[in-house]
């Protein structure tokens, strides 16, 4: 992509500003990131996941669009891209993170 279209950035800041009218203690709800996927077309999943990493690894948020599970063929599609992962790959490690 050379340039972005003026469609696209005030999409991009409509979305910002419909944001910042959301209130709750969610970083990233959902409403949130429909919006994201209507601006960035995705095949399967929008989602947002926090983990700790540390003695143990655990998940701490998780919100996906659609909540439907990903289908099975996009699930073996991405399994050798797995490793890529940054949070499995510093729990690999033995990472810590503060």
């Amino acid at each position: 992509m050379s340039e972005l279209r003026e469609r696209d950035v005030r999409s991009a800041l409509d979305l910002a500003y419909e944001a910042g009218a959301l209130t709750g203690p969610d970083p990233f709800p959902r409403e949130f990131l429909e919006g994201l996927m209507r601006l960035i077309p995705a095949d399967a999943i929008v989602g947002y996941h926090e983990v700790v990493i540390g003695s143990r690894c655990r998940l701490i948020e998780f919100v996906e669009v659609p909540s439907d599970p990903i289908p099975s063929h996009i699930e073996e599609a991405a399994q050798p891209l797995c490793y890529q992962d940054p949070l499995t790959y510093g729990r690999c490690r033995s990472e810590r993170r503060r």
